[in-house]
């Protein structure tokens, strides 16, 4: 959240599989925002090849991701359908624990100066620092940009995403990205949202 990029390394280890049909898996994440802030997961996951083109997969797990004076946990679950040339993710989070920390308080700013008669007034605003964790469901899919051979591909990434706490403060945005498949086993990313 907020203005910090994030950088993050994910790692896939196969629990099981029956070759040419399903695989069981787990994949650990570790993420460093540019606070250098550290966060991390671990969820497990299932994919099925439904026929040749279709891979149909779900996964849950739990994630950590610490800010300069919080600690954040969420459970976090999905689906995916990956084609041949398209695929789409569904993903979603609920935090648990304590969502929700006033990491300042007391500070006061003063504003609206004016003068009454011969008085200078000013409006005194208690300030507060919260530091919440949200809600979030997303959905994006993708296409395949450019194939330059050797199973290095550009896609182009779109979708929608939800950030929900209470009505006050739900959002609703759009994100968009570029994914360079280097080969089968290494991706570089960037986007904007």
């Amino acid at each position: 959240g907020g203005h910090t990029g994030t950088t993050g390394v994910n790692v896939l280890y196969p629990l099981f599989q029956t070759p040419g049909q399903n695989l069981g898996f787990v994949v650990g994440t570790l993420n460093v925002n540019n606070t250098g802030n550290l966060g991390g997961g671990l969820q497990t996951g299932y994919r099925n090849l439904l026929n040749e083109y279709t891979i149909w997969g779900v996964y849950g797990g739990l994630d950590v991701q610490r800010t300069n004076l919080s600690t954040f946990t969420q459970a976090g679950f999905g689906s995916e359908l990956f084609g041949n040339h398209w695929d789409v993710h569904l993903n979603g989070n609920i935090p648990l624990g304590n969502t929700r920390r006033v990491v300042t308080t007391g500070s006061q700013s003063a504003t609206n100066p004016r003068f009454q008669n011969n008085q200078l007034i000013v409006d005194q605003n208690l300030v507060q620092l919260i530091e919440s964790a949200h809600t979030t469901l997303s959905l994006d899919a993708g296409v395949p940009l450019a194939d330059f051979g050797e199973g290095s591909v550009l896609w182009g990434r779109g979708g929608l995403y939800y950030l929900g706490r209470n009505s006050a403060s739900d959002s609703l945005g759009l994100r968009i990205s570029l994914d360079q498949r280097l080969q089968n086993n290494i991706r570089l990313s960037t986007g904007i949202q």
